[in-house]
């Protein structure tokens, strides 16, 4: 939980005002348990994929659960009762608006773990998703404790050391949820420049398009016009954006790009003609 907790650090400045104000009103009526299950919440979508397992075999979208933090209300109580016992909270998935009631004195009696783990045992109701003995709300605990921390920076300094351990464990919607379009194009040229071929293929794992150009440079020839002395690692990479579909005559900015006949003025042209699949 040490990981959770310092990105519920970083959220507190940001997200703690937030939870009492919006739009200039006042939310969760100043109720700061109200506020800490909000923060908790955030937190824990701030790190979750697009789809995410659930322990009876299916899925829940990411989007799902967003739409019940931007709708549920949130109060507490000093304690509560349901069928003659005490609980820690009440979830009412059909009222209008959902709702979920905490008992002040159960939260107070809780770790940080035990807090995100009753935050998600609540909300996954009103999502819809049934959570008997906690197991679905376990699932996406150790889902969440799972991801590393993906930013555009990290991408770019995981290419560059080209850490294969730490790019293996990126899945796509971790990636096109945390980093635009255009990053995500970054990240590619920043891999060939490296020769970086993990990277190069996770791109053709997650189908993302790579046959693109950069100004009036198809990738193919671009890619040639880097340092290609490391034939192997430059053989290697052609190959996978073969497979990734990306062509060797492609028109960029009305300029017609032939990576085979730019290959063939080339010295290694015996290793990349055939490379590129040249005939």
């Amino acid at each position: 939980m040490k990981k959770l907790f310092l990105l519920l650090n970083l959220f507190v400045t940001a997200s703690f005002s937030h939870a009492f104000t919006e739009d200039g009103q006042v939310t969760n009526g100043g109720d700061p348990y109200a506020a800490e299950f909000f923060l908790l919440l955030d937190s824990s979508l701030a790190k979750m994929p697009l789809t995410l397992p659930l322990n009876s075999g299916g899925v829940l979208e990411r989007s799902d659960l967003e739409t019940v933090r931007r709708t549920v209300q949130v109060t507490s109580e000093e304690s509560l009762t349901l069928k003659g016992r005490e609980v820690g909270a009440i979830n009412r998935p059909f009222t209008n608006p959902p709702s979920i009631v905490l008992s002040r004195t159960f939260w107070n009696k809780l770790d940080l773990d035990q807090k995100l783990h009753l935050v998600l045992h609540e909300t996954l109701p009103v999502a819809g998703v049934f959570d008997a003995d906690y197991k679905n709300s376990s699932t996406l605990v150790q889902l969440i404790e799972n991801i590393a921390p993906i930013s555009y920076p990290t991408l770019l300094a995981s290419v560059e050391t080209c850490d294969q351990s730490f790019i293996e464990s990126i899945s796509g919607a971790t990636l096109q949820s945390l980093i635009t379009p255009q990053q995500q194009s970054s990240v590619l040229f920043h891999a060939l420049d490296y020769k970086c071929a993990p990277m190069i293929k996770k791109f053709h794992e997650w189908q993302i398009n790579m046959d693109i150009c950069m100004g009036s440079l198809s990738l193919m020839n671009w890619f040639l016009r880097t340092d290609i002395r490391n034939l192997e690692k430059v053989v290697e990479v052609i190959q996978i954006l073969k497979s990734g579909g990306v062509s060797t005559l492609k028109t960029c900015a009305r300029k017609v790009n032939d990576s085979c006949k730019f290959a063939e003025k080339l010295p290694d042209k015996e290793s990349l003609l055939p490379a590129l699949q040249c005939k």
